[in-house]
C-alpha cells in the first residue's frame, strides 16, 4: 500500500523571522545617534545666542512684536552655525580630548559618534544656516559667513595662539550682536559693541585662569600653559574696569537719537558695576568654570542682575 506524503506549508524566509527585531534595533540606533549628535552640538552653549536680542533691546525695537518672528529666526540661524562649529571643533580635538578625564566622555572623543556622521551633520547645518541668512539680507549673510570662516580658522590653528585665541572667541560674541542688529535693522552704538567685546573677554580670561589655577596641568590645553596666573589676574581686573567705563559711556552717549530721559540708565551703572566686581572676585578666588553655572549658583549676582535688567529695560521702554 502506497503511503501518501504529508504536505507542509512553505517555509518563510529566514530574514522574516528577524524583521521586527532588526527594525527595533535600527530605530534604537538612529535614536542613539541623534541623541549623541544633539549632545555634541552643546545645547547648554546655545544661551550665548540670546545676544542677538541686545541691539533690538537697546534700540527699543524689541518692544515691537512684529520683529519677534525675525528674532526667533536669527536665534535659530546662529544656533545652527555655532552648533556646526562645535562639531568641527570636537573633530579636530578628539585625540587630545581622549586624554582629558572629562572631555574623553564626549560623543566624538569617545568614538560613540562616528566622525563621518558628525562631519556630514555639520555640513548640513552650515548649508541651512547660510541659506536662511541669505534670505534676510546680504549683510546678515556676510556676518554669518564671516563667523563661520573665523571659527574654522580658530578650530584649525588660531586657538593655539595665546591672546589671539581669546580675541577670536570674544569677537564671536560681538558678531552675534551685529547679526541681531542687521536682521532687524537696529542701530548699534560703538560703546555697546566695545562693552560686549570687553565683557566677553573678561569671561574668557576668567575661564582661562580657572583652567590654569584649578585644573591638573597635565590635562589642560597646551595654549593655557603659555599664560601666567598673575598676568591673567591683572588683565582680568583691567578689562573689568574698562568694561564698567565703556558701559557708563554708553548710558551717556549711546543711541543719542533714541533715548532722551536717561536717569534709569545712569542708575543701572550701579548694579552693573556690582555684578562685574562680583564676577571678578569669584573668578580670582574660587574660579569660574562656566558663566552659566556662576549665574545659577551666585544669589547676589542674581539679585543684582534682576535689578539691573529692570532698570535697563525701563530706561529704554520709557523712551521707545
Amino acid at each position: 500500500m502506497r503511503r501518501s506524503r504529508v504536505q507542509f506549508p512553505p517555509r518563510a524566509p529566514l530574514s522574516s523571522c528577524f524583521a521586527r527585531p532588526n527594525l527595533s534595533l535600527r530605530l534604537r540606533y538612529h535614536f542613539s545617534v541623534s541623541y549623541l549628535l544633539l549632545n555634541a552640538m552643546r545645547p547648554r552653549q546655545w544661551s550665548k545666542n540670546f545676544l542677538i536680542v541686545v541691539a533690538p533691546l537697546t534700540s527699543g525695537a524689541v518692544f515691537n512684536m512684529e520683529v519677534w518672528p525675525t528674532l526667533v529666526l536669527a536665534f535659530l540661524i546662529f544656533t545652527l552655525i555655532s552648533s556646526s562649529i562645535y562639531l568641527i571643533n570636537d573633530i579636530f580635538d578628539r585625540e587630545l580630548d581622549r586624554l582629558h578625564p572629562k572631555k574623553r566622555h564626549r560623543a566624538i572623543a569617545s568614538g560613540k559618534l562616528p566622525v563621518s556622521i558628525a562631519l556630514s551633520a555639520s555640513f548640513v547645518l552650515i548649508v541651512i544656516a547660510l541659506s536662511a541668512a541669505a534670505t534676510q539680507s546680504s549683510k546678515s549673510f556676510l556676518i554669518v559667513s564671516g563667523y563661520l570662516v573665523i571659527s574654522l580658522f580658530y578650530s584649525i590653528h588660531l586657538k593655539h595662539i595665546p591672546i589671539l585665541e581669546i580675541t577670536i572667541v570674544a569677537l564671536g560674541f560681538v558678531m552675534r550682536v551685529w547679526f541681531g542688529a542687521s536682521i532687524v535693522k537696529a542701530p548699534v552704538s560703538i560703546w555697546l559693541g566695545i562693552s560686549i567685546f570687553l565683557g566677553s573677554t573678561m569671561i574668557i580670561i576668567a575661564k582661562r585662569q580657572t583652567e590654569l589655577s584649578h585644573h591638573d596641568r597635565n590635562f589642560v590645553r597646551p595654549v593655557i600653559l603659555k599664560y601666567s596666573d598673575m598676568a591673567l589676574k591683572a588683565t582680568g581686573i583691567s578689562v573689568a574696569v574698562l568694561l564698567i567705563l565703556t558701559f557708563s559711556l554708553w548710558t551717556v552717549f549711546g543711541q543719542e537719537d533714541l533715548i532722551e530721559d536717561r536717569i534709569f540708565l545712569y542708575i543701572s551703572c550701579i548694579p552693573f558695576s556690582i555684578a562685574v566686581g562680583r564676577f571678578v572676585y569669584i573668578a580670582q578666588s574660587s574660579g569660574v568654570e562656566e558663566p552659566e553655572e556662576f549665574l545659577l549658583s551666585d544669589h547676589i549676582t542674581q539679585i543684582v542682575g534682576v535689578i539691573f535688567t529692570i532698570l535697563l529695560t525701563t530706561g529704554i521702554f520709557v523712551n521707545s
